[in-house]
Formats: C-alpha cells, structure tokens, sequence
C-alpha cells in the first residue's frame, strides 16, 4: 500500500542529516521510498512510501524525522509506481523482502535532502 507524507519542515538542516542517516542505514524490509522530494528551501517535503498501514509508515517517519518537522501521513493510490514490496496475505511484508537496490540516492544542492537519481 502507498501512503503520502507531506512534511512541513522547520528545521531543514536536521531534517536532513536525519533523512540521510536513516537511508544510510537502510529502511526496514517492511518499508519502501520510491518517490521524495522537496522544494528550494527545504521546507517542504512530499514523499510517497510504501508499507504495510498509514501507522506502520508513521512509525519508521517520525523514528527518523520527527522531531524535525510537522509530518501529515495519508493512504492514497499511485499510478505508474509498481509497488516495491511483496505484502503477504495477513498484510504484512515479507522478511525477504528488500527496497529497491537499483535505486540510487544522493543529496541535492548540499543541504542533505536524499533525492533518487
């Protein structure tokens, strides 16, 4: 399931040195970021996720950033993305599985906002 996070952020400079440690250590097997990005200034982010439920999201998001941003989570369709993880039949996804190793990350402009390629 894809779920939409808008952050409003107030601190740019943490909000991205967080964003990039927690990708530098690796999502949970549970969670997926297919798509993030943010405007010039960094104080506004909009990325879509993928996990099991809204609160599953909410709960690796706010582990990372919270404290560094106002974060608004919402379950939402997403045409064009195929979906990263393999969900079992109790809804939750799989051990195995694994986020997208193909997709590349680097941070834009220097202000430590991870961005895919």
């Amino acid at each position: 399931m894809f779920e939409n996070v808008i952050h409003r952020i107030h601190d740019p400079e943490g909000f991205g040195a967080a964003g990039v440690k927690a990708l530098e250590a690796g999502l949970p097997a549970s969670a997926a970021l297919p798509v993030h990005a943010a405007t010039p200034d960094h104080r506004l982010g909009i990325c879509i996720r993928e996990g099991e439920s809204v609160s599953a999201v909410r709960e690796v998001v706010d582990g990372a950033v919270g404290p560094y941003a106002d974060n608004e989570y919402s379950e939402m369709g997403a045409d064009g993305l195929t979906p990263q993880l393999r969900i079992s039949p109790a809804g939750t996804a799989g051990s195995e599985t694994q986020p997208r190793a193909d997709v590349q990350r680097r941070v834009q402009g220097g202000h430590g906002v991870p961005v895919p390629r």
